[in-house]
């Protein structure tokens, strides 16, 4: 009798040592687990540094090396055009808008690449919208693409850079009517959801492949022939200097969504 309860005992004891083992496994994996993915997020904010790092060696180079002969150029295209006005037009297509193209590609670089801040103030995001939507119904008015807003509140109030701001709602804008062919709708809502503020885009254009969605924020990365590949990356690096979040949802041929989120007015 004192054998078999000796075997009883052990046998208890056996159990409860692989329970606390098997335990002990899961944590010690968990625990590997949560390791391994900080260190993939620490590497992909160090290679993003980087990124950011030799874009902006690379931007002052460009700036330095690129700039000022695209004003030489444009500007003896103008004294060209003066003087042969008959010519006006090619000089127009091949010259000045070529240059114009290029300038703003520049432009775009030096801006993602400088983290330049100027002074923050309380602005109305309704206002700012209400701003990018006119610009854009002025530009394509008779043109088949139809703006339609839904704003939830009257007024919505933020501390933030109203420039950098606006410029992201019409890169937003100016993607999502490039995105259309020839017909079609870019819907524009914003609501509170607590104490932030929540700004969805939807177009009806052509949508995005799921394999590329990751790619979108990316910097230089573009669908367009033509595009630089900066304007989402540096949507995305506004909106997250505010303290806000960039996201988007699309599916080929059934249009975007980008979703915005900034924290309201909190000082």
């Amino acid at each position: 009798v004192g054998f078999l309860q000796g075997v009883h005992d052990l046998r208890a004891m056996l159990i409860v040592i692989t329970a606390v083992s098997i335990a002990g496994l899961v944590l010690f994996i968990l625990f590997v687990t949560k390791a391994a993915d900080s260190l993939i997020r620490a590497r992909e904010s160090l290679l993003h540094s980087e990124t950011l790092a030799s874009m902006g060696r690379m931007a002052a180079g460009i700036a330095h090396e690129i700039r000022n002969p695209l004003f030489i150029i444009r500007s003896s295209a103008e004294k060209i055009r003066a003087l042969h006005p008959e010519s006006s037009s090619d000089i127009d297509f091949f010259i000045l808008e070529e240059v114009d193209r290029l300038n703003s590609v520049l432009t775009d670089y030096l801006l993602f690449a400088r983290n330049e801040s100027t002074s923050r103030q309380e602005v109305d995001l309704v206002k700012i919208l209400s701003r990018c939507v006119n610009l854009v119904e002025e530009s394509e008015r008779g043109r088949g693409v139809v703006v339609v807003t839904d704003f939830k509140v009257s007024s919505a109030s933020v501390w933030a850079e109203e420039k950098k701001l606006q410029q992201v709602f019409l890169n937003i804008l100016i993607n999502a009517r490039q995105a259309i062919e020839e017909k079609g709708e870019i819907s524009i809502s914003l609501s509170r959801s607590g104490v932030d503020y929540r700004i969805e885009f939807e177009d009806s254009g052509s949508g995005i492949p799921s394999r590329n969605l990751d790619k979108v924020f990316e910097p230089f990365y573009s669908t367009k022939a033509t595009g630089s590949g900066l304007g989402l990356a540096i949507s995305r690096k506004v909106i997250e200097d505010h303290g806000g979040t960039i996201e988007i949802e699309s599916r080929e041929g059934a249009g975007t969504k980008l979703i915005i989120t900034i924290p309201g007015d909190t000082r």
